[in-house]
């Protein structure tokens, strides 16, 4: 109801997700209440799972940020669905991804309303193949389950419409890596 989203049963990820954010929904506050669960959407062959994250490296990553629906407390939950989340190395959610969002959150406050697009790229080998798991090159990627695909970029597309109807986009596209940036 809050939010879409194009999800992948074979990578077990969502592809992108599509929201929209308004200044309203950055005045309200909610104190965040983590429930990781299956989609009851999804089979459990389709689905990720707690077991699928369950190693050091990678924070289960959301794609709809649980800060961006704290317009009611079904949307803030429903962020937790695995269908909402993606292998994130921590330092990179935790840092660069985490700063991405805060802006994202300013802006729909200054805007008044924006769109928000979050995707995950998966082209281990530079060459626009997408491969079935998505792997990288880096070995912290062994470490993570078999079942789930582990992006090699993520992007994120904001954008507002003006008075005068016409559209304001801005773009990223970061490397998903293990590190935090300099």
């Amino acid at each position: 109801e809050d939010y879409i989203t194009y999800y992948d049963d074979d990578l077990r990820v969502p592809l992108w997700v599509a929201y929209r954010l308004t200044s309203d929904d950055m005045a309200l506050e909610r104190v965040r209440t983590e429930c990781f669960r299956t989609d009851p959407r999804l089979s459990a062959e389709q689905s990720a799972t707690c077991d699928d994250y369950d190693e050091p490296v990678f924070d289960r990553g959301h794609m709809v940020p649980n800060a961006d629906m704290v317009r009611n407390e079904a949307a803030m939950i429903n962020t937790y669905m695995f269908s909402n989340m993606t292998p994130q190395h921590d330092k990179f959610n935790r840092g660069i991804w985490a700063r991405l969002e805060g802006y994202a959150r300013e802006w729909a406050q200054q805007k008044n309303e924006i769109y928000v697009v979050t995707g995950a790229i998966f082209d281990a080998d530079g060459e626009t193949n997408t491969s079935k798991k998505g792997r990288d090159s880096d070995s912290s990627a062994e470490r993570m389950s078999d079942r789930v695909g582990i992006p090699t970029h993520f992007y994120k597309i904001i954008y507002y419409q003006l008075p005068n109807k016409s559209i304001e986009p801005m773009a990223f596209l970061l490397p998903h890596k293990d590190q935090t940036p300099s």
